[in-house]
């Protein structure tokens, strides 16, 4: 393992709420730990967000463009919106 690898590795193992995060995230079929620590890298705040925030962030949630009497269309933004997180 090179070192940067190492390094990652032992910041997530140091914290308790990066480790849930990467374990839980290994548990399902095809996550490995290069992917878990670039999910946690670019989006720390995965499991503390609802399924929408997360979808949101991520980018796939399409957003309306209504207003009291207008429909618009729906679309994916970039970049999501923030959350103020």
């Amino acid at each position: 393992m090179d070192d940067l690898g190492k390094r990652i590795k032992d910041l997530i193992a140091a914290t308790p709420a990066s480790r849930h995060k990467s374990r839980l995230m290994q548990s399902i079929k095809g996550i490995g730990p290069k992917t878990a620590a670039a999910c946690l890298a670019y989006v720390p705040e995965l499991g503390d967000l609802t399924k929408g925030e997360a979808a949101s962030i991520v980018g796939p949630a399409p957003f309306a463009r209504d207003s009291s009497t207008l429909r618009g269309h729906r679309h994916v933004s970039y970049p999501p919106p923030s959350f103020g997180h």
